[in-house]
């Protein structure tokens, strides 16, 4: 297979890399960033089914990145939880209607 052989090496070590290396914006690897590195490497176009597939071939998974930031404080979001929040409302006036 012509386009198996094409991901090779040199595609996973791009791949490897950061986004932001290849000119991307942010630090997340896509489907459509991939199909974009392999066009420009390679000059092929391939869909993002296939693409999805080459990837795969390679052993790379789908990843979602954490929701969460990384400097996040569990005890001082539990602090805010349990007391800043309910003091808040509390302090709302009801509305007239």
């Amino acid at each position: 297979m012509r386009d198996l052989t094409l991901i090779d090496a040199r595609q996973r070590t791009a791949l490897l890399q950061s986004p932001l290396t290849h000119g991307f914006g942010t630090e997340l690897w896509t489907l459509k960033r991939v199909r974009v590195l392999i066009e420009r490497l390679y000059g092929v176009t391939f869909s993002e089914v296939h693409v999805w597939r080459l990837l795969g071939a390679l052993g790379f998974s789908s990843q979602k990145p954490e929701r969460r930031a990384i400097e996040r404080h569990e005890d001082a979001v539990l602090t805010w939880k349990r007391k800043t929040w309910p003091a808040l409302k509390k302090s709302v006036p009801p509305k007239d209607d």
